[in-house]
């Protein structure tokens, strides 16, 4: 059966204004650059609605006769799916979404393949950090049978895919799929033994899990199990969560990661817009690092290590950028 096709849930002349934003749209006065252009986010107040809110703004103030916009979405999936049909200049995603988005495969399976995606630049490491507070929950391999909580849709694929090398599966766990203050409300009541949770490091919702619990500790995994996970699923690579990033957590503690808050286009998408917005954040970097403590991370060199290349060619307008500042490989 095919997928329906998603769809941003705004007023139509809000609608209207987003499909211009595109490489069809209108043109304003400054170098023929689109009147109007969208940035895919997530639900208002999400880490990826924050940075999108940031980038729109830095557009509205530097660059002149472009009207910026960040769209309210369901995040990394929707914005993938919007960018790749049209609907959005922008979206932020991660490599978990993006290949099998390219591939036709997955989440994509019954959908064209997303090949006029682009790279535009990197953003944060999102780890994936297991909390527990049962001092006895040492290892992965512990959580068999455990009442773990973790979000429902990409959070709990992801926990399947950092179950597989353990010879694990969700169904092996007692799983609920919560709100996240949920899942720390339910930890501290002594309803809920394990959290499961990727993004970035000193997340509210473990920041939450672990105050006032001395007990409260980030699971390791097992270097040899990351590497193994790396190979079957490479969009994770191999990583640490530093040490004192939560209360108590006095050594750094081997984990995973992957890409978070990466940002696409597409290749029609104006090479100019791509240059002077990727110029417009680097000279305002001051003012976009405050939107939120991750948005620190979009800052050269590390926004040009594009993790995707195989997959994801980037932007003649990032490439353009890159070059200009020296990055090597561009």
């Amino acid at each position: 059966m095919t997928r329906p096709r998603y769809r941003l849930a705004i007023a139509a002349v809000a609608a209207a204004t987003a499909l211009t934003a595109c490489g069809g749209g209108s043109t304003g006065a400054d170098g023929g650059l689109p009147s109007n252009v969208s940035f895919g986010g997530g639900a208002s107040g999400a880490i990826y609605g924050v940075l999108a809110t940031g980038m729109a703004e830095i557009v509205n103030t530097n660059l002149q006769g472009v009207n910026a916009r960040a769209e309210a979405t369901a995040g990394g999936l929707q914005n993938t799916r919007l960018v790749r049909d049209g609907e959005l200049t922008f979206g932020l995603t991660d490599p978990r979404v993006v290949y099998p988005a390219v591939r036709a495969s997955g989440e994509f399976a019954d959908e064209p393949p997303a090949k006029d995606l682009r790279f535009v630049m990197n953003g944060y490491p999102s780890l994936y950090q297991v909390t527990a507070l049962d001092p006895n929950i040492r290892s992965i391999a512990d959580l068999r049978g455990k009442r773990v909580c973790t979000a429902a849709g990409i959070q709990t694929a992801m926990l399947g895919e950092l179950l597989t090398p353990y010879g694990l599966a969700v169904g092996d766990l007692s799983l609920s799929n919560l709100e996240w203050t949920e899942c720390a409300d339910r930890m501290k009541a002594g309803d809920i033994d394990v959290i499961g949770y990727a993004g970035g490091p000193g997340a509210a919702v473990l920041i939450q899990a672990f105050a006032g619990s001395p007990t409260a500790h980030i699971v390791g995994i097992d270097p040899d199990k990351a590497t193994a996970m790396s190979a079957q699923f490479p969009w994770w690579k191999p990583s640490t969560l530093p040490a004192g990033t939560y209360d108590g957590q006095t050594a750094e503690v081997p984990t995973v990661e992957i890409s978070g808050g990466t940002l696409v286009t597409r290749a029609d998408t104006s090479e100019e817009l791509v240059h002077q917005f990727l110029t417009a954040l680097e000279s305002h970097f001051d003012q976009f690092s405050k939107v939120h403590p991750l948005a620190s991370y979009y800052s050269l060199p590390g926004t040009a290590t594009n993790t995707m290349s195989d997959v994801l060619p980037t932007h003649p307008g990032a490439a353009r950028f890159y070059r200009d500042k020296g990055i090597p490989g561009y």
